[in-house]
Formats: C-alpha cells, sequence, structure tokens
C-alpha cells in the first residue's frame, strides 16, 4: 500500500537536494508538509510540526484527502505501457 493510498498525514524531511526538488511538488498539491532536508531541520522544529499536526484533526484530514486525489491507481500500467513501447521501438530501430 503506498502512503497516498493510506490518506495518512505526512510530515516530510527530505535526505538531499534532489529528493527536496521532487517533494516540492506534493507540499505544492497540499499533499504533505514538507519540512525540508533532515540535517537541516533541529530536533524542536520537527517537535514542534508533529504536536501542530497531532493537534489539529482538520488538517490531517485535508493532507490525506489532498494525498489520495494524487494518485489514481494505475501508475505501474503506465509505466509498463511506456516500456512496452520503449522496447517495441528500440527493436523497430535495430531491424
Amino acid at each position: 500500500m503506498n502512503w497516498q493510498r493510506s490518506a495518512w498525514p505526512t510530515l516530510l524531511l527530505c535526505l538531499s537536494d534532489d529528493h527536496l526538488r521532487s517533494a516540492a511538488y506534493l507540499e505544492q498539491s497540499k499533499a504533505v508538509h514538507l519540512l525540508g532536508i533532515a540535517h537541516d531541520v533541529s530536533d524542536s522544529e520537527l517537535q514542534a510540526a508533529i504536536a501542530a499536526l497531532a493537534n489539529d484533526f482538520s488538517e490531517r484530514e485535508r493532507l490525506g484527502e489532498n494525498a489520495r486525489r494524487l494518485i489514481d491507481g494505475l501508475g505501474a500500467q503506465r509505466i509498463g505501457a511506456r516500456l512496452i513501447a520503449l522496447a517495441e521501438s528500440a527493436r523497430e530501430e535495430a531491424a
């Protein structure tokens, strides 16, 4: 089960800049609270974010609902179809 389908409210810490760039989409979609890169977030900042989210039921509901809206459950099918198309194209080019 992925996190979006489960609708768990998420406080997101990234490990690197490339993670931060991709995670920005999730925050812009209001599906997570992006706290930043883990080594830049202090313990007190993390504790405050956890406490704020724990005490805000409507925010937890909103995060979960927005996360569910981001996915349709067909991502694996789209990736598979794209890989098949690429393989067929490569086969045609090699012939």
